[in-house]
C-alpha cells in the first residue's frame, strides 16, 4: 500500500516532468535500480516508473575495437522526446484547413443582414441541397466553437440569438416547498 506522504496525487494522467526524468537518470546510473525506491524518491507511482522506464529506454551503439557494442540504458531526453511525440499525436488536428470554402460560405451567409439564419440552419441547408461533401463541412458544434474562438470573421455579437440569451445562471436563495425538521419554510 502507497504511503500517502510520499505519493503525489493528482487527477491528471501520470506524466513526469524534465527534471524528474533527469533525477530518475541520476539514480540510474548511481545504480539505483529497485523500482519502488525510485518511486518514493521522485514521488509518483511505481507504474509510472515503469512507464518512463520503458518510453525512455533505448540500446546505444558503441564501436570499440572495430567491434559494435550494444548496451541497453535508460536516457532522460529519449523519454522526454517520446513522450511529447505521443501527446502531439493524441489531440485531434482542427479541421479548418480542409474546411475553408464552407467556412467562407457561412460567414458570407452569417454577415448577410438580409438574411437572418443560425450557424445550424446553414449546416443544415449546406448538407439538404447537398453543397457540399461532408469531408468539406463541420458539424454545428463545431461551427459555434470556431465562432467563439475568433477563427471566423463572424463573432458572437453577429448572431442574432446568442446576443440575446442570459448566460448568467440565476441563484435561487430559497428552494420552494423546503422543509427544515418537518416544517415549511
Amino acid at each position: 500500500m502507497l504511503e500517502q506522504n510520499n505519493i503525489k496525487i493528482t487527477n491528471k494522467k501520470p506524466r513526469l516532468t524534465q527534471f524528474q526524468r533527469g533525477e530518475l537518470q541520476g539514480y540510474l546510473n548511481a545504480g539505483i535500480t529497485n523500482k519502488s525506491e525510485l518511486a518514493r524518491k521522485l514521488k509518483v507511482s511505481r507504474g509510472t516508473i515503469y512507464n518512463e522506464l520503458a518510453r525512455g529506454t533505448t540500446t546505444q551503439v558503441k564501436k570499440i575495437n572495430g567491434k559494435h557494442i550494444y548496451t541497453t540504458q535508460y536516457l532522460a531526453e529519449t523519454g522526454q522526446a517520446v513522450t511529447d511525440r505521443n501527446v502531439a499525436r493524441s489531440r485531434k488536428p482542427l479541421k479548418f484547413g480542409r474546411v475553408k470554402a464552407f467556412l467562407a460560405f457561412v460567414d458570407e451567409l452569417l454577415l448577410d443582414r438580409t438574411r437572418t439564419l443560425s450557424p445550424d440552419a446553414i449546416v443544415g441547408l449546406a448538407k439538404l441541397k447537398g453543397l457540399f461533401s461532408p469531408d468539406e463541412m463541420i458539424s454545428t458544434k463545431t461551427l459555434y466553437h470556431y465562432i467563439e474562438l475568433g477563427l471566423l470573421k463572424t463573432r458572437n455579437s453577429d448572431l442574432l440569438l446568442k446576443v440575446r440569451r442570459n448566460t448568467k445562471k440565476v441563484k435561487k436563495t430559497q428552494r420552494p416547498n423546503k422543509t427544515v425538521l418537518g416544517k415549511k419554510y
